[in-house]
């Protein structure tokens, strides 16, 4: 029955229940969920109990982002029908939206000891299992699915992604084949099957992958996408001529700058202007900063944008060269300032296209404010005891967790005696700290007056003062490996493993001070760590 006729007869008789609901319902199934909820407000004057008026406010409700009210019109359904299926998936659910996996999985566990024929059910569940880590059961879950329907795909395509996790490759290239033989020009199972090669250090064959996507993808970004990885894959073997010549198409600096005047492609002018614009984050401005010592070596001024965090340091460190001047990213500078303009990233093409061009790669090249390392150095200072500045975390919202580790997994090196650990580690730190120091008195001391975030500078004087440095791969690593400050670096297997630390076993050709210790496997840390706990007590003890 259409809307219209279901409103004339709900007029003739505004107290019919059915017509309330249906009308309801009709409204629902055209997503005007306000609509709705005014008839089902109506129906549950009339009717406060009736399960299908409290279920589909409910669904009104979700459909208008009110989770919470949802969630307590759903509690009433249950009071009135524990058992009711289909609210008790809808439940689940809506938890799953508010992020609360563990109560989504009990009631779709509840749901399928109600009905264990639906394969979705199934699917949900181990979904929420794999948000709360818990692989084996996830893939119990997915297995399930895959006997109910052999063919379907996300949650074939969702085994592969935990056996990825799990590192057992072999069986994860089962499963990624299979499904490429099932639809050979998923963009997505290509570039899965990509990644999958990279991490267990198949280059060849992750590169012939992203050439397969760039070719076959009628999405210009995701064929921009493939060819970037393709780059990242060349440079971090040194092959940069080619690897550059691909970090052209990277992504990244689409649409992210638009100016009238030319880019630049070729350093043999002289006495021009010269805009090099910002692209990526504080760790890539860093390194790609020690570029510029090549650009300033031509006879053309520069106009760097920057983050605002990085200025003083930067302004400080290139005070010696009196033809370039630092602004924030946050501000382009007028197309009346300059007469080209490149992305920072684009600097290497011109400067880095073999390994003998890092021969005079330099050395030191930031500058941290000395009185303040100081200052610093005379207030830690602790007779007999070596300064390790310490971070251990990446808040990079893609690949960060593969980066980062906790400081109880560090516990090797924290009990090393005779050293003081000061935390260089930017965000929230201090319920980590406090829990390390309660359960082993472990202090990581934090210097209050210095943000780690905010005060680049102030962490470049703080990183100055240490010894040394101990970190994972973050802006710490920068800083350091730019001050030529000894720095070990705590590297991950594949996943968020950055281009510029290559891949060689213990140095990258960016930062001499930088000693890499590579996890060595995909699915523990100790033994890397054990290593790098080792080598302290040798370079220190």
């Amino acid at each position: 029955m259409g809307i219209s006729y279901l409103t004339k007869a709900l007029k003739s008789n505004p107290k019919e229940i059915k017509f309330i609901i249906n009308l309801a319902n009709a409204y629902i199934s055209i997503s005007k969920f306000k609509e709705a909820l005014e008839y089902l407000n109506s129906g549950e004057k009339i009717s406060p109990n009736l399960l299908n008026i409290l279920y589909n406010k409910a669904r009104a409700l979700r459909g208008l982002n009110e989770f919470d009210a949802a969630i307590t019109y759903l509690n009433k359904c249950l009071t009135l029908d524990p058992n009711n299926y289909l609210v008790l998936c809808d439940l689940a659910l809506l938890f799953t939206q508010n992020e609360d996996f563990q109560a989504a999985k009990d009631l779709y566990s509840k749901a399928i000891k109600i009905n264990p024929e639906n394969y979705l059910t199934y699917y949900n569940r181990g979904s929420s299992y794999e948000k709360l880590n818990e692989f084996q059961n996830a893939l119990e879950d997915y297995n399930t699915v895959v006997q109910k329907n052999a063919f379907f795909e996300p949650a074939l395509f969702n085994k592969f992604r935990i056996l990825f996790k799990q590192g057992i490759y072999n069986d994860a290239l089962e499963q990624i084949n299979y499904l490429i033989n099932l639809d050979k020009d998923n963009i997505n199972y290509l570039s899965s099957r990509a990644a999958l090669f990279l991490e267990s250090k198949k280059l060849d064959l992750a590169i012939e992958d992203y050439d397969h996507v760039s070719k076959i993808s009628t999405n210009p970004d995701k064929s921009d996408e493939a060819i970037t990885n393709k780059a990242l894959i060349k440079l971090a073997i040194n092959e940069f001529k080619v690897g550059w010549e691909f970090y052209e198409s990277r992504y990244q600096i689409k649409n992210k700058f638009f100016s009238s005047k030319p880019m630049l492609i070729d350093f043999n002018i002289k006495n021009k202007k010269i805009f090099i614009w910002s692209e990526q984050g504080l760790g890539d401005q860093i390194i790609f900063s020690s570029l510029l010592f090549d650009a300033l070596k031509t006879q053309n001024h520069f106009i760097v944008s920057i983050d605002s965090r990085l200025i003083s340091l930067f302004t400080r460190s290139f005070s010696w060269a009196n033809n370039i001047e630092f602004i924030s990213s946050n501000n382009f500078a007028s197309e009346t300032q300059y007469d080209f303009h490149l992305p920072m990233g684009s600097l290497g093409k011109f400067f880095r296209n073999s390994v003998q061009d890092f021969d005079n790669h330099p050395i030191a090249y930031l500058k941290a404010d000395e009185s303040k390392a100081f200052l610093l150095k005379e207030k830690i200072y602790l007779e007999n005891h070596k300064i390790c500045g310490l971070s251990w975390k990446s808040s990079n919202p893609e690949i960060g967790a593969e980066k980062s580790l906790s400081l109880n997994q560090l516990t090797p090196i924290l009990s090393i005696p005779y050293k003081l650990f000061i935390n260089l580690q930017y965000g929230e730190t201090k319920q980590e700290t406090k829990r390390i120091f309660d359960e082993r008195k472990i202090e990581i001391q934090s210097i209050a007056e210095i943000d780690n975030f905010i005060d680049i500078d102030g962490l470049a004087a703080l990183i100055s003062a240490c010894d040394y440095i101990v970190t994972t791969s973050n802006v710490t690593a920068h800083i350091a490996g730019a001050l030529n400050k000894k720095t070990y670096l705590l590297l991950p297997y594949g996943s968020g493993k950055m281009w510029y630390w290559g891949e060689s076993l213990d140095h990258t050709l960016w930062y001499s001070s930088v000693e890499i210790f590579k996890k060595d496997m995909p699915s523990t840390w100790d033994h890397t760590i054990k290593k790098l706990a080792n080598k302290l007590e040798k370079d220190y003890g």
